[in-house]
């Protein structure tokens, strides 16, 4: 197992299952939040996820509202858009 946490946001619970299952079996800790309102409320806690792959069009907040609010958090996070 790996340090590296990676935070999956996808309002498509089937397209961040599978992304999660790929991303887990590669070895890395996975969390999936199912909106972008999650996402915000996962990236306000401790720790900080280690990258964030998210979708852009989410419900309760959009892909971009998530990016910049991780960036304000650690400007220097991945960030993957799928």
């Amino acid at each position: 197992m790996t340090n590296v946490r990676i935070l999956v946001v996808d309002d498509d619970a089937r397209a961040a299952r599978r992304l999660a299952d790929m991303l887990r079996e590669d070895g890395f800790d996975v969390e999936v939040a199912v909106d972008g309102a999650g996402a915000i409320s996962r990236l306000s806690q401790a720790p900080m996820p280690s990258a964030l792959v998210t979708d852009l069009q989410l419900t309760h907040a959009d892909g971009w509202t998530v990016v910049r609010y991780a960036r304000s958090l650690c400007p220097h996070l991945p960030v993957f858009v799928v």
